[in-house]
């Protein structure tokens, strides 16, 4: 396995315009973990081109959402929201795992 290329971008708010220059910046990425999507339970899911959604944690004001490459082959997924008001979401490959984990700022 050649080595892996991963990122991590906090989104601010997930939308297409966003979407289609991460895709265009992170065209050779095999994993890219976003934070802060902002998707309510109402919304569409999140697309990049080129990746292929795995998991997501939907949230209004927060959120998580992992993209891999399509070739790569994705073993398990794990998604928690805890109370703690953390998101962790974890893609298993053969050889290796990669976690995503987000803790949203305290609210007022």
């Amino acid at each position: 396995m050649s080595a892996l290329v991963v990122t991590s971008i906090n989104a601010e708010g997930y939308t297409k315009t966003k979407a289609e220059v991460i895709a265009s910046h992170c065209s050779g990425n095999d994993i890219i973990c976003m934070q802060e999507t902002h998707l309510g339970l109402k919304s569409n899911r999140p697309m990049l081109p080129g990746m292929k959604l795995v998991a997501e944690i939907r949230h209004p004001k927060h959120g998580s959402a992992v993209f891999v490459n399509p070739l790569l082959d994705v073993r398990d997924i794990y998604t928690n929201s805890s109370d703690t008001n953390i998101e962790t979401v974890t893609v298993c490959l053969p050889e290796i795992s990669i976690t995503s984990l987000y803790k949203p700022p305290a609210s007022p």
